[in-house]
């Protein structure tokens, strides 16, 4: 929601280069993660993602000039956005929440 409204703002004030786009890598697994047996440890591994891989889908939200802007990227494609009760796509939530964060 929040890159939506971004993205609104920056259009409205004719800024026309900078583009705002929503970017999840995943689950990647970092530093952050315990230490932890070698069972549980090759568990995770199966689910989780390098942290290069995981960088992948920024490096494409930062090279690629093809992606429209406003878009949620995710495992290097474009995904929709819906959100609960499709949220995500409407325009006075937008405004709620942009309102609510300032």
């Amino acid at each position: 929601l929040e890159e939506k409204r971004s993205k609104e703002k920056v259009d409205a004030g004719g800024i026309a280069s900078i583009k705002c786009f929503s970017v999840t890598p995943g689950a990647v697994w970092t530093n952050i993660i315990p230490r932890t047996n070698i069972i549980i440890k090759s568990l995770i591994w199966v689910v989780m993602r390098t942290p290069l891989i995981g960088a992948q889908v920024i490096k494409m939200a930062c090279i690629d000039p093809n992606i429209p802007a406003g878009s949620y990227l995710s495992n290097c494609f474009v995904k929709p956005s819906e959100g609960i009760n499709n949220c995500s796509n409407d325009k006075e939530q937008w405004k709620k929440l942009w309102e609510i964060s300032e």
